[in-house]
This record gives C-alpha cells, sequence and structure tokens, in this order.
C-alpha cells in the first residue's frame, strides 16, 4: 500500500524498463558475455556483467548496458543498494538514459527516498516529455502523497503517449476514486477492462467503485468473478462488503470485512468498513473499537472514507 497515502483501493504496478539484450554479444562464444548480454538468470547476469565490466576492455555502450543489466539483476534479487549504485554507474556514463532513470527512480521509491525518485522522474521527463514511462511513475508517485490533481496529469500525458496501457487507466481511475469522482473512476475501470476482461485488480476496484455508485448488484458480480478464483482475495472481499453494505445487508458484509481484515490485519480501511456495518447493526460499541483501531493504523482513514461517501 502506499505510506503516505490511505487508498481505499490498491494501486497497479509500473511500467518495467526491459533489460538490454546486445545480439553481437550475445552470439559470441564467451560465455560471460552471454549471460551479461542474453537471457540467463540474475545470478548469472550479475556474474556475467561483472566479469564483463572487471575485463577492462568493453566499450563504453558496452559498460552501460552491462551496469544496467546487472542493475537489473541485483534489483530482482531484492538488492536495492547494489541496483542503485549500477544504475547511477550507467548514467555517468550516459547520463541521458531514460530507461536507467526510470528504474532507480523506482528503486527509490519503493525503499521510501521518494526526493530522489522525484528527481530521477523529473530529469527523465526533462529529457523526454512524453515518455510513458516516466510520466506514469511519477504519477504513482505523486499518488502516493495525495497530490491527486498533479498525478492525474501525469496519468493522462501517460496515455496520450502509450493509450493502451491498461494500468495508466487503472490507476487513474484510483486517483479519481480517491478523489470521489466515482463517475470518471467507473469510467477509466471500463477501459481498463476492456483491454484486460479478466484482470482481478480491475475487477475489484470496479466493484468497489459501482457498490458506491447504486449498482451494487452489478458489483457483486464483477466481485464473485475474482471470488471463484481465489476465495481468500482480501480486496475482493472488502468490495463485495461495499456492495451488501449499499443493499443493507450488513450482516453479511460483516462477514466479508471481518476476512478481510482476518487476510491483512493491518489495512485500515478492512477495519473501518468492519466498524460501519457493525454498528448498522447496532453493535456501536464494537463498531466503535473497530473504527478506533482503524484511525490507530491510518490517522486520515475517516477522512479517505468520507469522501467516498462511508460515515460511521
Amino acid at each position: 500500500m502506499r505510506p503516505a497515502v490511505v487508498s481505499v483501493l490498491a494501486l497497479s504496478g509500473v511500467f518495467a524498463g526491459p533489460a538490454f539484450a546486445l545480439s553481437a554479444f550475445a552470439q559470441g562464444t564467451d560465455q560471460m558475455h552471454a549471460w551479461c548480454y542474453g537471457n540467463a538468470s540474475d545470478d548469472q547476469t550479475i556474474l556475467g556483467c561483472t566479469t564483463v565490466i572487471s575485463s577492462g576492455s568493453e566499450s563504453k555502450a558496452g559498460l552501460v548496458n552491462a551496469y544496467y543489466n546487472r542493475a537489473i539483476a541485483y534489483a530482482s534479487k531484492g538488492q536495492s543498494d547494489a541496483a542503485i549504485r549500477d544504475y547511477g554507474q550507467a548514467l555517468a556514463l550516459a547520463p541521458n538514459n531514460v530507461l536507467a532513470l526510470n528504474n532507480r527512480g523506482m528503486i527509490f521509491l519503493s525503499t521510501g527516498q521518494t526526493v530522489r525518485a522525484r528527481q530521477d522522474f523529473d530529469q527523465a521527463i526533462k529529457i523526454e516529455p512524453t515518455n510513458a514511462l516516466a510520466r506514469f511513475n511519477r504519477a504513482s508517485l505523486y499518488y502516493r502523497e495525495g497530490q491527486y490533481d498533479l498525478a492525474i496529469a501525469d496519468y493522462d500525458q501517460s496515455i496520450k503517449s502509450e493509450p493502451n496501457h491498461a494500468d495508466s487507466y487503472n490507476n487513474r481511475g484510483l486517483v479519481y476514486f480517491d478523489k470521489g469522482d466515482l463517475a470518471r473512476a467507473l469510467d477509466d475501470f471500463d477501459q481498463a477492462l476492456k483491454m484486460v476482461p479478466n484482470e482481478p485488480r480491475y475487477l475489484v476496484n470496479r466493484c468497489a467503485t459501482k457498490a458506491l455508485s447504486g449498482k451494487a448488484e452489478s458489483a457483486i458480480a464483477d466481485c464473485m468473478r475474482v471470488l471463484q478464483l481465489r476465495p481468500d482475495h482480501a480486496e475482493a472481499l472488502y468490495s463485495r462488503g461495499l456492495a451488501e453494505l449499499a443493499l443493507k445487508q450488513n450482516d453479511k458484509a460483516i462477514v466479508d470485512f471481518d476476512r478481510a481484515h482476518t487476510l491483512a490485519p493491518r489495512v485500515a480501511r478492512y477495519m473501518y468498513a468492519l466498524g460501519i456495518a457493525r454498528r448498522r447493526t447496532g453493535d456501536i460499541r464494537g463498531g466503535d473499537g473497530d473504527i478506533a483501531a482503524a484511525k490507530s493504523y491510518a490517522p486520515d482513514i475517516a477522512a479517505q472514507m468520507t469522501r467516498i461517501g462511508l460515515k460511521p
């Protein structure tokens, strides 16, 4: 979940920069070159690229790609510091490498270094203003910080540059959802599902949006498509619970919210929604306890939930 913003839905993944594959090297006889520049496991890539870098005979372009590919392998293994160092080496040799800036920025973002992440995304966009990857990633940063209008502007540009990227529509829909603009959110989730009809994330997000837009029966149908395959999908249970609340099926909502909370105990919106459902059945004390617990996880959860129409 986003560390700075307690969203009621889940943000999608990010664009991923591809590894460079240089056919001239991959076709060579040297195993280390093949591992560094071709298809190989993470450990093989690291070993191969380390050998290439240490050889002292690689061209500047070859070194850029070796550092870049080794950084991807380090990141895949969860070795963030090593990946950041290698992206830095690649950028020292090729400062305008937008992919390296984007990838390093995402590592900074994932490790809570938001200032450095923004610097990388800003630089990538300065170099290539219409780069869909940079716009998408910076939008994700803005969203996490609660800067919704800036996030929407970047998602707009990402979609303009890459109109078939379903996650951009989904994520822009999440921003609209958190702003309380459910009509636009629903439009974006519909668009994402036209591109990828059975994606669970999109179905769950649309389910929650429909539940709060007077379309509860249709919402339940979306969530059931997910739950039939994954009965313990916490977000689908939560979103179905929202639809059940709308239909005044409070006891069913309690079961779904409680199950979602059991699966993900520290997700504030699950606990908050459970408190609302309990209050609506007359269990004021129990409901208030759940709401208080949710606020202890996320102090701004009440404002978040109020924006989408959920109040105690």
